[in-house]
């Protein structure tokens, strides 16, 4: 897999049960990996899996425990997000928690143990991907292993939505396959890549007040500028010469909410104009992944949260009325 891909594509797909841990094993694309039963009971596993020709996603499901050793495919970081587990985890010797990321480095032994039931959103990206992201977010030249390794302090409820986030990526790319169009594409990458750097530990140089305020105004324009494209923060921080603190704290005080919310809101926004004045072609659906909206049972939750209406009904409203006729009220004649 390559970093800073400009088009992203399917490689390979599989969504398949076991009776047998080592055809599993074996079954995992590009990772050499090995795996041994722990814990008494037949064996059952499952693994999803989505390479794409930037990053993989894929989940994995084990009863009853497993031990995990062998490598990620070539230069690829490993972060994976604990669904559930029935009894303890442990990645490189360690003991870890079942509401914390676990991350292994590229090359290196994964070295993960199980002793019960479990089920792991999993993540292997492009270490140059990392790390350019790292520099351009947060100014940091490469991945600090050790703050990586030893200080991610992401648990309970704050892991909940990232964990959330790439499970319904993953449903999304499995359902749509190898007909996935490009945007979907663009942006299940985009959710991947700043659901993983969200739960990385930031150490960065905060910006003073008057600088943050003018980086407020720059980002709403470079926001409407890209409506449609799938914009990361990554892009962002690299367009605006920023770094993601900054960003964060300029938007917040500016707006009042973080700049992933601003631009969803914006892109709710969007949506709604295009429904309010449609073409014959026009659909919720398609305007939905137009404006980057993967999950559609989300997306109409959330959009009749902040109008007060289903998209269904701006559409059918819409097409049922003339271009005189659209304001709830008219002053007399």
């Amino acid at each position: 897999m390559r970093a800073n891909v400009n088009r992203f594509e399917f490689v390979a797909i599989q969504d398949n049960c076991y009776d047998d841990f080592d055809l599993m094993a074996q079954d995992a694309r590009e990772w050499d990996i090995h795996y041994q039963q722990t814990g008494a009971g037949t064996f059952f596993g499952r693994m999803t899996q989505v390479i794409l020709n930037s990053l993989q996603l894929g989940r994995v499901r084990w009863s009853p425990g497993i031990l995990d050793n062998g490598t990620a495919p070539p230069g690829n970081w490993v972060v994976a997000l604990p669904v559930s587990a029935e009894g303890t985890l442990h990645v490189r010797g360690r003991p870890a928690s079942v509401d914390q990321p676990l991350f292994v480095p590229a090359g290196e032994d994964i070295a993960f143990a199980a002793t019960g039931r479990t089920d792991l959103i999993v993540a292997a990206i492009d270490t140059a991907e990392i790390e350019r992201w790292m520099q351009v977010r947060r100014g940091i030249d490469g991945i600090n292993r050790r703050d990586l390794l030893e200080r991610c302090e992401v648990t309970g409820p704050d892991l909940a939505q990232p964990t959330l986030r790439l499970q319904h990526t993953l449903s999304v790319l499995m359902t749509h396959g190898h007909d996935a169009s490009q945007d979907i594409l663009n942006t299940a990458h985009s959710v991947v890549l700043d659901t993983v750097l969200e739960i990385m530990p930031s150490f960065e140089v905060i910006e003073p007040l008057h600088r943050r305020a003018k980086v407020a105004a720059a980002m709403r324009t470079l926001l409407k500028e890209n409506i449609e494209s799938a914009i990361t923060i990554a892009d962002i921080c690299e367009k605006m010469a920023v770094r993601e603190r900054t960003l964060y704290l300029a938007c917040q005080e500016a707006f009042g909410k973080p700049p992933k919310r601003l631009l969803y809101e914006m892109r709710l926004n969007a949506v709604r104009r295009q429904l309010s004045q449609p073409s014959d072609l026009t659909s919720v659906t398609s305007e939905a992944l137009r404006f980057g909206f993967l999950h559609l049972g989300r997306f109409a939750a959330e959009y009749c949260n902040q109008f007060g209406e289903r998209p269904s009904e701006t559409l059918a409203r819409a097409r049922g009325s003339s271009p005189h006729s659209k304001r709830l009220m008219s002053g007399p004649d």
